[in-house]
């Protein structure tokens, strides 16, 4: 037997399971009812065939397919399939390798997917695994002049009956009428194995899955379980044992799998920052992946309207709201140090704002990554029949333009990506806007309208003690922040009409900055008519005070809500930065906001 054959069924499995993905999404209750199982595997599968597709099978490259798998796993039974083929991939590579010793390497595999699992479940995909490993052996020791393609065919039947089993032991945990998701798709693979040939184009199987589990939908989301899906690649200083160790008292559903140069942790946690800072300590942390298994439990079974909502975490909005009305956030990246963090989800506003005063660089911002941006647009367009992607300023950001660029690769039609021209609190005010009317309005044409004519009617003030941070991060240019810096001065930012900074006052004092700022929005107030507005800080919740007390005076209203500015946000504003964001009920036509052009007062 040639390695090359055991790569080519490989590759048939991937080509099979790659197409399994709604069904597979269906059936998925199980540990969590996210319903992305087939969301998840089909990615892994579409990428390891792609790889596969850049050689002939007997020149196949087993580091680049390993490197490929750990890379682009995702969720629990794709960690699970993970290792289950890297073990496989490895046996292929380095052990003496022929026909006989091929269920010997199958049941090895076999062990090390189960290892993987800090708290392995029978009547899962691991229950089904070992039993197929169990009856390749004696298949193929039972036949002497058969191909190995058809002796996993006659191992179909009895694995088939393994999955079906998996139905009791779902539906003792979950009251669902469905098999595992994962031995669902790990039939699926080994069927694709037995196929006459490696193009798309597949044999339906005679066996069907349609009598063992029903479609009634009665999934509930539990309380008690963990909310985010926790992916995360290192490179390792310390043992497998050793983080599992680590992290079994802070997760569950954790799955450690790799080699001795790459691991990839998958789990689940209500704090990512926590398994940040502890898998900061056992390597260098790579990359990694959050995903909000609350979210899509609410897409999949509590729909509130037939339009999504996304925005980036540049948007300031109190995460109970948030989670009341559904809103999907697709996280900026932060630098620290070489090491990326997701915005709002491995580092939070505290922790960050305690980084920044002892940092002597400037932190680095970035937008989503397209592969973020293109699965959450794809997994949305399942659920929803259209999208809103509002975005932070253009002028201050790539995201809204990769948004758009990726959005226009997938369906244009119903992918809308908007430049928001504001960030942060206006940014938040127009959301908010957004989800009370798309509750009423379903015209994507006058819902669209409609947010760019609230876009003239806002207006954001920031005042920040130190104009360091924006120069750093290219926001102001150094000469200003030179003369600034010499001067002592405070200044007051806010954006003009195409979502750029500007500078609209400053003065020397924090004190005096804060009254110019009152004494401009009574002005706004005057001109324009405040109907809603918000409070934000940067780690300043003492000014907040005074600023209410003033916006409760001056308007007769209190703030929608008060929030800790989003990290990507004080990266460029610093430690201390205070603003009020205001919706206004007429256009904001800005130059009659400053008087004698940029002042500098006492």
């Amino acid at each position: 037997m040639e390695k090359s054959q055991v790569h080519e069924l490989i590759y048939k499995g991937a080509v099979l399971l790659s197409q399994k993905k709604d069904e597979l999404n269906g059936i998925n209750v199980y540990p969590i009812p996210d319903g992305d199982t087939g969301s998840n595997l089909s990615y892994l599968m579409k990428r390891l065939k792609e790889c596969y597709e850049t050689q002939p099978f007997e020149k196949a490259n087993v580091p680049q397919l390993s490197d490929c798998i750990i890379r682009h796993s995702r969720g629990n039974s794709g960690a699970i399939f993970s290792q289950f083929l890297l073990r496989l991939l490895e046996g292929i590579e380095h052990e003496k390798f022929s026909y006989q010793c091929f269920p010997k390497l199958v049941e090895k595999s076999t062990k090390a997917a189960a290892d993987s699992v800090a708290e392995p479940q029978e009547g899962t995909i691991l229950t089904v695994m070992r039993k197929w490993a169990e009856n390749l052996n004696q298949f193929l020791q039972d036949s002497k002049n058969e191909s190995l393609e058809y002796r996993i065919q006659k191992s179909l039947t009895p694995l088939f009956q393994a999955v079906q089993e998996t139905k009791e032991s779902i539906f003792l945990w979950t009251k669902q009428n469905f098999v595992d998701a994962g031995a669902l798709a790990f039939y699926y693979f080994i069927k694709g194995m037995t196929q006459k040939t490696k193009l798309l184009e597949v044999v339906t199987s005679e066996q069907t899955f349609e009598d063992i589990y029903e479609s009634d939908d009665h999934s509930s989301w539990n309380e008690h379980d963990h909310r985010y899906c926790s992916e995360f690649l290192i490179q390792p200083k310390v043992s497998t044992n050793m983080i599992k160790k680590s992290l079994s008292s802070q997760s569950s559903s954790l799955i450690v799998v790799g080699n001795k140069k790459k691991i990839r942790i998958h789990c689940h946690t209500d704090d990512p920052e926590e398994i940040m800072e502890s898998l900061e300590n056992c390597g260098k942390v790579i990359e990694h992946k959050i995903e909000d298994m609350l979210r899509q439990y609410q897409a999949k079974h509590q729909r509130l309207s037939p339009i999504a909502i996304v925005v980036d975490s540049a948007c300031d909005l109190p995460q109970e709201w948030m989670d009341k009305h559904h809103i999907h956030v697709l996280p900026i990246q932060i630098d620290l140090n070489d090491t990326i963090y997701f915005d709002k989800q491995t580092i939070t506003p505290e922790t960050f704002y305690n980084k920044l005063e002892n940092l002597n660089y400037q932190p680095k911002t970035s937008m989503p990554s397209s592969g973020q941006i293109q699965f959450l647009y794809e997994q949305l367009l399942t659920q929803y029949d259209q999208i809103i992607s509002l975005h932070v300023s253009q002028a201050l950001s790539g995201t809204y333009q990769s948004c758009k660029n990726i959005a226009s690769s997938i369906d244009s039609k119903r992918i809308h990506v908007v430049d928001s021209k504001n960030l942060s609190g206006t940014y938040g005010l127009l959301t908010h806007r957004l989800v009370n009317l798309i509750q009423s309005e379903t015209d994507m044409t006058n819902i669209l309208d409609q947010l760019n004519q609230w876009m003239d009617n806002t207006e954001i003030l920031v005042s920040v003690p130190t104009l360091k941070h924006m120069v750093a991060g290219g926001r102001v240019s150094p000469l200003k922040g030179k003369i600034a810096s010499l001067l002592n001065i405070k200044p007051i930012i806010s954006l003009n009409d195409k979502g750029g900074s500007k500078l609209y006052s400053a003065t020397f004092f924090r004190k005096s900055n804060l009254k110019k700022m009152f004494k401009l929005i009574q002005k706004m107030n005057k001109n324009y008519e405040i109907q809603d507005y918000v409070l934000l800080h940067a780690n300043s919740p003492v000014l907040i005070q005074d600023m209410q007390s003033f916006m409760e005076k001056t308007t007769g209203k209190t703030a929608l809500f008060t929030s800790n500015v989003s990290p990507v946000i004080g990266a460029h504003a610093g430690k201390g930065a205070v603003s009020i964001a205001m919706m206004f009920n007429k256009k904001n036509t800005r130059e009659l906001n400053v008087t004698h052009g940029r002042t500098i007062s006492h």
